[in-house]
């Protein structure tokens, strides 16, 4: 393994299980299609790509973006292998020259901040519907009338108890959900100082 490979293969795994609901690393191999099998984010495919033409001094509008990852999340015109970039940066430029069906629409830097704003935007709004929205609606149609009753009569024990028990019901929710949130935030810092180190 030369230089150039080995920092190819560093590069790949600072973004190997980057994604939001990702949370295994993948095996890396040098056929592995970063798109198919690594299940990588387009807009982490996109900062990858990024990364990769200024490491190795590639001119980023060689690459072809919606080859490798179609707009309609449909099936690639061609894989996204480990090593194409490996032979890319050995070349000092793009080596996949082979004639596109697609056209070579990569997205620019306002529509990458806009799509990052929209899907941080639903995973908010997905968090509050679960909260507010969901939860309550599961527990009226889960209880009895009687119980209902009791849920809200502070005078009885039985009826503190089920405030107490819904309590920790949403509680128990809320902090998985900022469990979560801890956990992104945790990944992010972690791969911004592996990448202050090289």
């Amino acid at each position: 393994m030369d230089e150039t490979e080995k920092a190819v293969l560093d590069l790949v795994e600072t973004y190997n299980g980057r994604s939001i609901f990702t949370f295994k690393r993948y095996p890396l191999k040098h056929n592995t299609d970063l798109n198919e099998d690594f299940r990588m984010d387009p807009l982490d495919a996109y900062d990858l790509l990024e990364e990769f033409t200024e490491k190795f001094s590639i001119n980023l509008d060689e690459i072809n973006f919606t080859r490798y990852f179609p707009e309609d999340n449909g099936k690639a015109e061609k894989a996204l292998t480990i090593q194409l970039l490996i032979d890319s940066a050995r070349a000092g430029h793009w080596t996949d020259e082979e004639k596109s069906k697609t056209e070579n629409t990569l997205p620019s830097n306002s529509d990458r901040k806009i799509m990052k704003k929209g899907k941080n935007k639903t995973i908010y709004i997905l968090a509050v519907i679960i909260c507010f929205l969901i939860l309550p609606e599961i527990m009226v149609r889960t209880l009895t009338p009687e119980q209902l009753v009791r849920l809200s009569d502070f005078t009885s024990l039985g009826g503190i108890f089920s405030h107490l028990l819904s309590l920790m019901f949403f509680l128990g929710i809320t902090s998985i959900l900022l469990g979560i949130v801890a956990i992104c935030l945790a990944k992010k810092i972690y791969r911004y100082f592996v990448r202050l180190k090289k």
